[in-house]
């Protein structure tokens, strides 16, 4: 039990049961590559025990995008809970993205390391 508390005071989050199943039902390099999105960026959400949030997340892979929704709790815990997630269509993630409620990228934009190549 100690472990898993030391993992989520590092993370600052924990993981459902469904969330992982969830996982496992999308292609390997995918999911992986989901993981490390989630991972790397910042999350925030309020503390609310009524309700759930859905943001929407958009990775790049094989120069595709791939475009999926997550599910999170942030009940009386200091840690949000991942609840779920699928992948959505395009169509619905631009719905999330107009609505704020997507995960905002760390990454610098592609026309800022574009330029510094040239």
């Amino acid at each position: 039990m100690e472990s898993r508390l030391k993992f989520i005071e590092d993370k600052e989050f924990d993981v459902d049961d469904f969330f992982i199943d969830a996982m496992l039902e999308i292609e390997m390099p995918i999911a992986l590559k989901i993981a490390m999105f989630l991972n790397e960026n910042k999350i925030r959400v309020k503390t609310n025990n009524l309700v759930s949030y859905v943001l929407g997340g958009l990775i790049i892979y094989n120069n595709e995008p791939i475009t999926f929704a997550v599910e999170i709790i942030k009940a009386d815990s200091e840690y949000m809970t991942f609840t779920d997630i699928s992948l959505i269509t395009i169509d619905e993630y631009l719905d999330l993205m107009n609505l704020n409620l997507y995960i905002k990228s760390n990454e610098r934009t592609k026309s800022k390391s574009i330029k510094s190549n040239c």
